[in-house]
């Protein structure tokens, strides 16, 4: 809102919401949200001709505001910084930030950034004197579907002002009469008397009555004009004063200006442009010439000359300092992809060395639950629960940990394409319904007429695992929770709702918290750990979605988000988003697991104390079992004669590729089923190696699952 004001209305109505916002920033410690709320307030300050102060604002910012920002968060960023430097009239810095803006920037439908850009660049290219370039970026711009009436007449002041340059002001007269035809905003623009190169454009044209009408209506305007608009108003008073003859009238004019201006060129006319210092000298030297004054006349066309020759050195220098800062860039971009790249490698690492230990001590729980089945010794089979119970709450606590850091410092790239989103919640619907109906929920999905979205589904499917879950925990027994797809206009509003007992509407912001849990001061692990809603925050803002919270305490919760509709016929059928396998375990009794003695089982992992826990338990199970470690003691095993029903392969062996040694058993003995183990984290599609004979599950398993998952597989095979 605070930006909409900014660039639609005035700074007084952008600084009171631009306020608000960087103070709620600050208390989220949300940096990216902060420095563009700040960045805004420097540009209230610009609006307001206060440009030094905001250039010393908006540059403090700069340094964290490349390292955090991304694209056109970035560009919007890197667009203020150019104002500045314009304002100021070092245009060749300008030029170089506002090229590098629309380099950054990725136009979004009905935003506008790339018009602002396209406009901003274009006068950074004419104040240098590149005016065909910059005739070439109006265009674009203009062409562009523009829904701002002050964004569409700047592009064409801009285009006035190049036309003007080259000798063509007859050719300009047509923008001319659509700006002044444009009905003012809140600020003035569109009306012509903000714009003294109107002026100057009709009397070179031949227009004086339209050129008389501009400059009269200038001098009645209270508003604050930049240096450039004050001397392009004094020129075109002198070029109309000269046309009625009054040459020494026109003289006046020009040096109105003068007093306060500095040196004999302007130089040190803080703000003025090169290009307006051109034409005001070129003016000079025809008002003297017209006094028959020669002299002065040939004095200040080479003022006039050396100035152009400056501003040939400043084209020059401006790419000069576009390269230079996209140099700078690129380097600070690979700083950050290495960053990154490192904080990837960390998780990896802390996933897979986690895990499993994790992993073997969950087994032999299980093996432990089992002999303690059938032990009469109590002791043995409390302790047995109670390390089981504790594993799984580990096991959650671990995976939500790393999800969470691993988003803060990796955050997802969304990878949008069509999808319907009646199939998806239809898919989340079928995943969860066997977990509501152990807990005696009433669970239905309201999917409408299939409607279609462009996002990422897997990102989208992991919002609403984690709202599912939450709502399921936190509805009674006898409760109702609803999964729904519905139109809205041109969006589609999916929801999750539950008969839970509600948020108070000052914790509406806190539940999205690490670890922030209601009426849970004794961290009953039962009621979750606080962070699946800390999960769905991070996602939804890679999506750049707002996840929208109403309830009522005592009765419901509903959580949702809108997505903007497409309409075609090119959205998959099936969403592909749900998982490749479904988590295996707990839907299978344990009475039908309890039992593996007609399979045999070659289970081949490098990690000792994995190994030891599988052979351990399917030895129970009463499964005959082989371990290796490697291919080669792997192959030594089928050598022997044992030849294997299932093999229970870990995807990362030490130096070796867990599918590369089931390829080789499987061109030993045949396409037999397997189940593939690993502990990694990491967002990668594991389609290609499932199949009707392969299952992957992540470590750690505990034993229920792991037995789980060989009857699934045998099953299926």
């Amino acid at each position: 809102m605070g930006y909409h004001q900014l660039y639609q209305g005035t700074p007084q109505d952008a600084v009171p919401d631009l306020t608000a916002a960087k103070q709620s920033f600050e208390a989220l410690n949300e940096r990216a949200g902060y420095i563009l709320a700040s960045a805004g307030l420097a540009r209230c300050l610009w609006r307001e001709g206060q440009f030094s102060a905001s250039l010393e604002h908006v540059l403090a910012l700069r340094e964290e505001g490349l390292r955090v920002l991304r694209h056109e968060q970035r560009s919007i960023l890197l667009n203020i910084i150019a104002g500045c430097y314009s304002a100021q009239g070092q245009s060749e810095r300008a030029f170089a930030y506002m090229y590098q803006a629309l380099r950054h920037s990725r136009p979004t439908h009905g935003r506008g950034l790339d018009g602002v850009l396209y406009c901003n660049l274009a006068h950074e290219l004419l104040q240098i004197g590149d005016c065909h370039e910059a005739l070439r970026y109006i265009d674009l711009g203009i062409r562009g579907e523009l829904k701002s009436a002050r964004l569409l007449g700047l592009l064409l002041v801009n285009r006035i002002i190049c036309l003007t340059e080259l000798g063509r002001a007859t050719e300009a007269m047509t923008d001319v009469l659509r700006v002044r035809s444009m009905p003012a905003g809140p600020d003035g623009i569109g009306q012509v008397t903000y714009f003294s190169c109107m002026a100057i454009a009709s009397v070179r044209a031949g227009e004086y009555e339209i050129g008389r009408d501009v400059v009269t209506q200038t001098r009645a305007s209270p508003r604050q004009c930049s240096p450039d608009e004050q001397f392009e108003f004094q020129i075109a008073a002198a070029l109309l004063a000269g046309h009625e003859g009054r040459w020494d009238v026109a003289l006046a004019e020009l040096d109105h200006v003068l007093l306060g201006a500095g040196a004999n060129e302007l130089d040190t006319a803080i703000g003025l442009s090169l290009r307006v210092r051109c034409m005001y000298f070129q003016t000079r030297s025809e008002v003297h010439e017209r006094l028959g004054d020669s002299m002065q006349a040939l004095a200040h066309m080479r003022i006039a000359q050396r100035l152009q020759l400056a501003r040939a050195h400043l084209a020059s220098q401006a790419r000069y300092q576009a390269a230079a800062l996209q140099t700078e860039l690129l380097r600070l971009q690979h700083k950050q992809e290495s960053s990154e790249r490192a904080m990837s490698r960390f998780f990896a690492a802390a996933s897979h060395d986690l895990r499993q230990p994790l992993h073997a001590l969950a087994i032999n729980a299980t093996t432990l639950q089992l002999m303690a089945a059938r032990s009469t010794d109590l002791a043995l089979k409390q302790v047995s629960e109670s390390i089981n119970s504790a594993l799984a709450h580990s096991d959650q606590l671990l995976d939500s940990l790393l999800d969470v850091a691993r988003l803060d410092a990796q955050p997802p790239q969304p990878k949008s394409a069509a999808l319907r989103t009646g199939t998806l919640i239809r898919d989340l619907h079928a995943e969860f319904s066997s977990l509501a109906q152990q807990q005696g929920i009433d669970f239905y999905c309201l999917e409408g007429n299939n409607p279609a979205v462009e996002s990422d589904g897997e990102i989208l499917v992991r919002i609403f695992r984690n709202l599912l879950s939450n709502a399921l925990k936190f509805t009674p027994r006898g409760g109702r929770v609803e999964i729904e797809s519905r139109d809205v206009g041109d969006e589609v509003l999916l929801l999750v709702r539950d008969s839970g007992p509600g948020i108070p509407p000052a914790m509406r912001e806190r539940i999205f918290e690490e670890f922030f849990q209601l009426d849970n001061p004794a961290r009953d692990r039962s009621k979750g750990l606080g962070l699946g809603l800390a999960i769905v925050k991070r996602l939804a803002a890679a999506l750049d979605v707002q996840v929208q919270v109403d309830s009522v305490p005592g009765h419901n919760t509903c959580f949702s988000l809108r997505l903007a509709r497409i309409n075609t016929a090119d959205a998959d059928q099936e969403s592909g988003c749900a998982p490749a396998n479904q988590p295996a375990g707990e839907s299978i009794p344990w009475d039908q697991i309890g039992s593996l003695r007609e399979q045999r089982l070659l289970v081949v992992d490098d990690d000792p104390d994995a190994l030891s826990a599988m052979h351990s338990l399917f030895t129970e199970l009463g499964a005959a079992v082989r371990s290796a470690s490697n291919l080669a003691s792997t192959l030594q095993a089928i050598d022997e004669g044992f030849l294997p029903t299932v093999v229970v392969v870990d995807l990362f062996l030490r130096d070796e590729d867990g599918l590369e040694v089931l390829s080789l058993v499987r061109s030993r003995i045949g396409n037999l089923p397997a189940l593939l183990l690993t502990g990694e984290i990491a967002d990668r599609s594991w389609r290609e190696v499932i199949d009707d004979r392969t299952l992957l599950e992540r470590k750690p398993l505990n034993g229920r699952r792991l037995g789980a998952a060989i009857m699934r597989i045998v099953g299926k095979a």
